[in-house]
């Protein structure tokens, strides 16, 4: 799919890692540089637009399974579906449907658009929520008939693109062998220190005017995860977002906080928190710890004691740290 030739990502998307573009772009622009080792016996002469294509996503595959990082894995797959999703407004319906099957999602045509089997509907409409097109992918607001619903040609795309996302990632990394990495260690290298560069621009230091270390648990590692470019459940992100608001951190930092994550848009996340803040007249209050427990992001720890909101949490910890602080002479 190009990935090494930029398409995997928007060259002009500045929240797109320039070091990902450049570092593969540069080194595989087009046929003629393709290694020997990897065309299998055929000249370049004899290779295909086509299969450029493949091999660059064979290769980019190898280089992001050598490197083993899930910020990189995740980028690569987003971007891969953005792509695929672009190529499939190009194909014939029996392509699209083609795909869809072996994605494992069974689509039928119906007299206006398509319909899919409600459970691959939710499976990937889900993580389409938190946008500004939220309510239209929740169950309630669909046409559903016979356990089915009913998309347009569009939607069904961009539900396409979330299976062909969810496919790529979970096949990274590969099992590759030491040896094999070796030829591509130059790039892997290079690779590391753009990747250090840039991981070092949006560190924790853009979020150091809350005390961290009264976080509770929960709150840390949901923090945590979205600081190391981790993609958090809809839930997970309001969770840990309101938190933040109610302790006072900005709707900038907060944004900053998200600007690792693979599908980040500047856009799209100042609107999440300004809504969740109260720009549109109400402002959300973080959920309680039952809450949090019913979407898997409550960890039982002693610190928590018989809180029942982690706001009980962090501002006991609080109290805590500046205890020991004032009593150490800080």
């Amino acid at each position: 799919t190009g990935a090494l030739r930029g398409e995997i990502g928007d060259p002009e998307d500045p929240s797109y890692p320039d070091f990902f573009r450049e570092a593969l772009s540069k080194k595989y622009d087009g046929i003629e540089e393709i290694p020997e080792e990897f065309l299998e016996g055929r000249s370049r002469r004899a290779l295909s637009y086509r299969d450029a294509e493949i091999l660059s996503f064979a290769l980019a595959k190898l280089i992001l399974s050598c490197l083993r990082d899930g910020f990189l894995i995740r980028r690569f797959a987003l971007r891969e579906a953005e792509y695929s999703r672009r190529k499939l407004e190009e194909e014939n319906e029996e392509i699209i449907l083609r795909l869809a099957e072996e994605l494992g999602i069974e689509v039928e045509r119906e007299e206006e658009g398509y319909s899919m089997h409600f459970a691959s509907f939710l499976r990937y409409a889900t993580r389409l929520r938190g946008t500004k097109e939220e309510e239209k992918w929740r169950l309630i607001n669909r046409e559903f008939r016979g356990g089915r619903v009913f998309v347009s040609k569009e939607e069904l795309f961009r539900l396409l693109q979330e299976a062909i996302r969810e496919k790529i990632e979970s096949e990274l990394p590969l099992k590759i062998g030491r040896e094999v990495c070796e030829h591509v260690k130059f790039i892997i290298e290079e690779l590391k220190e753009e990747l250090e560069a840039f991981r070092k621009n949006f560190s924790s230091e853009d979020v150091q005017k809350f005390s961290r270390s009264a976080l509770p648990p929960c709150m840390e590692n949901l923090l945590e995860m979205a600081l190391s470019g981790k993609n958090l459940p809809h839930a997970s992100r309001f969770a840990l977002t309101s938190f933040l608001l109610s302790i006072g951190l900005s709707v900038d930092e907060i944004v900053s906080i998200y600007r690792n994550s693979p599908d980040f848009d500047e856009e799209k996340t100042r609107y999440q928190v300004r809504h969740i803040n109260g720009a549109t007249g109400t402002k959300y209050i973080p959920p309680s710890c039952e809450t949090l427990k019913v979407y898997g992001d409550c960890i039982k720890s002693e610190l928590c004691g018989n809180a029942k909101h982690p706001l009980q949490v962090y501002r006991r910890l609080l109290r805590r740290s500046e205890v020991l602080e004032r009593d150490s002479g800080g």
